[in-house]
C-alpha cells in the first residue's frame, strides 16, 4: 500500500510539473508571436517613413493604461496617407521630424498571440484617436 501511494505521489508531481511546463511554453509563445511581426516601416520611404516613426511613438503614448503597456507586445504602422495639402507638418521639435505635407497614419496594437486589440489614428496636427476591438 505504501509503495502504491509513493508511486501516486510521484505521478501527481510529474503531472503538475508537466502542466506548469505547458503553461510556461504557452505564455512564451503568446508573447513571442506578436514580437515577430515587423513595425510596418520597411515599406515606407522619405516623409512617410518619418511620419510613420512619429506615429509609432504617438500610438505608444496613447496606449497609456499600465495594464495595456504590459500586454502590448507590438505596435505596427498599418498605413500612412498623405492628404492633398502642402502644409508643413511639425511632428517634433527637431528638424529631422518635420515633413512637408499633411499626413495621417493608422497604427495597430497587438497583444498575446498577435491578436490586434486597438487601432490608433494619428494625424499631422498632433491629434489621435484610439479604437478598441
Amino acid at each position: 500500500m505504501k509503495n502504491f501511494l509513493n508511486k501516486q505521489i510521484i505521478l501527481s508531481k510529474k503531472i503538475i510539473l508537466l502542466i506548469i511546463l505547458v503553461i510556461v511554453l504557452i505564455t512564451i509563445v503568446a508573447i513571442m508571436i506578436p514580437r515577430l511581426k515587423s513595425n510596418g516601416l520597411e515599406n515606407l520611404t522619405g516623409n512617410e517613413k518619418i511620419f510613420g516613426e512619429s506615429a509609432l511613438l504617438d500610438a505608444y503614448v496613447m496606449l497609456d493604461n499600465p495594464i495595456q503597456r504590459l500586454t502590448t507586445f507590438k505596435i505596427k504602422v498599418k498605413q500612412v496617407v498623405k492628404q492633398e495639402s502642402d502644409e508643413r507638418c511639425d511632428i517634433g521639435f527637431m528638424e529631422q521630424f518635420m515633413v512637408t505635407g499633411d499626413y495621417s497614419a493608422v497604427v495597430d496594437a497587438y497583444t498575446f498571440f498577435g491578436i490586434r486589440y486597438a487601432s490608433v489614428n494619428v494625424y499631422c496636427d498632433g491629434s489621435t484617436t484610439v479604437n478598441y476591438f
